[in-house]
């Protein structure tokens, strides 16, 4: 029988046991996390090996990667049961850091654009690739975020945009305009801007939004209509309840023109348009000269062509070239991704294409570097009076 001393006993009380209990299944899960990893990497390996037999992506062929090509994938953030449960038992609190697995890895090939020269089995990988860093890889610093508006559904935190607000780069007090496309039914965004000191003009339209005047907020103006391509009216027929809807989708620069802010600066451009921003840059806002004049641009990215399922390589190549030519329209006007935060929707929030696995829903925030200064505003009017003259 093993006699411990008196001042040795408190080590053998109840907490202690349950102290010790803790650090083994500490232990346990770091060597899991280990395995996990390793696992993913063989498994990403096998996959494109087994690619590359069937004839669907020749690496040596297609002068790509002679390494599997492996994105981790993002975890979503800590569920709300896992914290209070960890905390009820004194276990350490679950937490997500992106830091760690935003970035591809080293020694990928340079930025290339689209090769034209694949076949109809392949998947051009090196343009997927460079569209992954493109929307991932930060390549402006700010120092200072402000997060604006928001709340929180399902105990997530949904609608806020973030805003950076260093000297060089945030807009001037007054005249502040802010333009805030698709906003669903969350005013919170335009509020905040509003309280900031700019004027906000905010525009979205269903068969719900009549129930909001002109006027929602102080130096918050809002029209009843849509952003598109071209000016078009559209009609929406419910058979249910025997109803029609209009909606008028009017382009930004004709938008602009009726405001009065046809060479004035937009401080801040907030976008989301439930994926219909690619059509709407490459065939209308990439023709002006807009965003030369835009300081900072928040946008909402959907490229749900990912996660349809059964997609031939041809309409791959297509849809990665179409994401593609948008970022580069972006850089080539001076913008240069400052926040990237990935969007998760449920298992459809992450695809893996390739063997490269990311999200295909974000929010990003752009800053644009080069911009144009343009010339403030002329109101001969109140302003209300031009925005009403958007819905006719």
């Amino acid at each position: 029988m093993i006699r411990v001393g008196r001042k040795w006993k408190h080590l053998l009380t109840f907490p202690a046991c349950v102290y010790c209990l803790v650090l083994l299944l500490q232990l346990s899960e770091n060597r899991w996390r280990m395995n996990d990893h390793s696992a993913v990497r063989d498994c990403c390996a096998e996959q494109t090996e087994e690619m590359s037999l069937k004839g669907g992506i020749d690496a040596g062929t297609l002068g790509l990667l002679d390494y599997a090509v492996v994105y981790r994938h993002i975890p979503p953030p800590a569920k709300f049961e896992d914290i209070k449960f960890a905390r009820k038992f004194s276990l350490p609190i679950p937490v997500t850091d992106h830091k760690g697995n935003l970035g591809l890895p080293a020694g990928l090939p340079p930025h290339f654009r689209v090769s034209g020269q694949l076949s109809d089995t392949e998947i051009d990988l090196r343009a997927l690739v460079s569209l992954v860093k493109i929307t991932t890889t930060i390549t402006f610093k700010c120092i200072k975020f402000l997060k604006q508006g928001g709340r929180t559904c399902q105990r997530t935190p949904d609608g806020d945009k973030k805003f950076c607000v260093d000297e060089h780069v945030a807009p001037p007090t007054r005249p502040c305009i802010v333009y805030s496309i698709g906003i669903g039914h969350d005013f919170s965004f335009d509020r905040a801007m509003g309280s900031y000191g700019c004027d906000v003009f905010s525009f979205d339209d269903d068969s719900y939004h009549d129930l909001y005047g002109t006027n929602p907020f102080p130096r918050v103006h809002f029209a009843h209509i849509r952003l598109g391509k071209s000016i078009l009216w559209d009609t929406e027929i419910n058979n249910l309840k025997n109803t029609t809807f209009e909606f008028l989708y009017r382009p930004l620069d004709n938008i602009m023109y009726i405001l009065h802010h046809e060479k004035s600066n937009i401080d801040f451009l907030k976008l989301d348009i439930e994926g219909q921003e690619w059509e709407v840059f490459e065939e209308s806002i990439f023709k002006t000269d807009i965003l030369e004049r835009t300081r900072q641009l928040a946008i909402e990215i959907h490229m749900e062509k990912f996660a349809e399922k059964d997609l031939a390589p041809r309409a791959l190549n297509e849809a990665i070239g179409k994401y593609l030519r948008f970022f580069e329209g972006l850089q080539e006007r001076g913008f240069q991704l400052a926040h990237y935060e990935p969007n998760y929707m449920g298992d459809e929030g992450v695809v893996t294409v390739g063997g490269i696995t990311f999200t295909a829903w974000a929010e990003q925030l752009w800053v644009n570097t080069r911009v144009r200064e343009g010339s403030p505003p002329s109101y001969k009017r109140p302003i209300d009076f031009y925005v009403n003259m958007l819905e006719y």
